[in-house]
């Protein structure tokens, strides 16, 4: 019930989606309380973290409610990666079908007004944001199609991936975003390498990355929503000042920085500009600095790099289409990882159910080590 809660909270809730978030990841773990110390311990000072530096927050405003979206994220991790396997397959296969859908609805309607203004949200997908989330979603959905269509399996389920593959790539290259794509090629890599034993499957593989590569230039000067294209250059050097600011702000709190969900406050009042000036510090690993200090980012990467290294059963390079699953789940989360050095998704903000999209994938990488490779997804 926790699982499907999960699911349908991706469709159904809105603005009290963290609520409901971690009050079904807090049923999945109340389900299966056995504390497992590899996965749990940096789970656990993630949010003593993020509780710490809410409390010793010096602005106003700044309460352990703020943590909530980021703490319900954890959660969710910690409860799905506590699903049996066969709950966690089923989990696995709607996400991954709510995603793909989502990504095709995106790229109809990107389609309809290609060569218009970058959408900053979509009609009849609130909660879903706008062109940055949805590139984020399709460079987390690509590995994962990809790998299962390149894997072992039924004919008919590979043939349905293949489809998949091609939406997730759609929308990736409609999102029009720069980080999206590079993120996207860096999965892709990642899940045609692990299969380089099918070598007709790595071939085609290599080819749909080649397809994907080709196909960015396309939209490489597609109008932005300040009007007229944004060469690569201005971008660049944005970012750069961005990442120069964060700096300044964290070191004046290192430690515990300044609460969470405080970066907006925290620079329009040091720069004395308007709080919509510059809203985060594109980058995600800087914003968590600023915002969480040296312990909260310690205590992230420590559960990200956990998340991503797997629980110490072993990498299952081969088979089935779970060993599949497995290997599309580690390119999606590294993908994010690479797309998150150039910017910053707010749990709380209008792609939470992105975010929480996420935050599922990265509990299913741990639960689906737990199913056997003779099991099929």
């Amino acid at each position: 019930m926790a699982a499907a809660g999960l699911l349908v909270g991706l469709a159904a809730a809105g603005r009290e989606l963290p609520v409901v978030a971690l009050t079904c990841a807090l049923a999945a773990i109340a389900a299966e309380p056995r504390w497992h110390p590899r996965r749990d311990v940096p789970a656990a000072l993630v949010m003593i973290a993020w509780l710490l530096s809410a409390i010793l927050a010096p602005l106003p405003g700044t309460t352990i409610a703020s943590a909530l979206p980021m703490l319900a994220c954890v959660a969710v991790v910690g409860g799905t990666a506590r699903l049996p396997p066969a709950i966690a397959r089923a989990l696995f296969a709607g996400c991954l079908v709510m995603a793909v859908l989502v990504l095709a609805l995106v790229t109809a309607f990107e389609l309809a007004r290609f060569g218009e203004l970058r959408s900053t949200a979509y009609p009849g997908l609130p909660g879903w944001g706008g062109f940055p989330e949805i590139g984020l979603l399709g460079a987390m959905t690509l590995p994962v199609a990809l790998s299962l269509a390149i894997g072992r399996g039924p004919r008919a389920a590979r043939a349905g991936a293949v489809v998949a593959t091609l939406g997730a790539a759609a929308g990736v290259v409609l999102s029009a975003s720069r980080a999206a794509w590079g993120a996207a090629l860096v999965g892709t890599v990642v899940v045609v390498v692990a299969r380089r034993r099918g070598r007709w499957r790595a071939v085609a593989g290599i080819v749909g990355a080649v397809a994907l590569l080709a196909t960015l230039a396309v939209v490489w000067r597609r109008p932005q929503p300040g009007g007229g294209a944004v060469a690569a250059e201005v971008a660049v050097r944005s970012r750069a000042e961005a990442w120069g600011q964060a700096v300044q702000l964290w070191r004046e709190r290192p430690v515990v920085g300044w609460g969470p969900a405080s970066y907006r406050q925290v620079y329009a009042r040091h720069f004395e500009r308007s709080a919509d000036a510059q809203f985060h510090a594109h980058d995600a690993y800087l914003n968590l600095a600023v915002e969480t200090g040296v312990l909260g980012l310690a205590a992230a990467l420590w559960f990200g790099g956990v998340v991503l290294a797997g629980t110490g059963s072993r990498f299952a390079p081969g088979g089935t289409m779970m060993a599949a699953a497995r290997i599309g789940l580690v390119g999606g989360l590294i993908a994010v990882a690479v797309r998150f050095l150039v910017d910053y998704f707010d749990p709380a903000g209008s792609g939470m159910r992105v975010m929480l999209w996420l935050s599922i994938l990265a509990g299913l990488r741990l639960a689906l080590e737990a199913a056997p490779d003779s099991a099929s997804a």
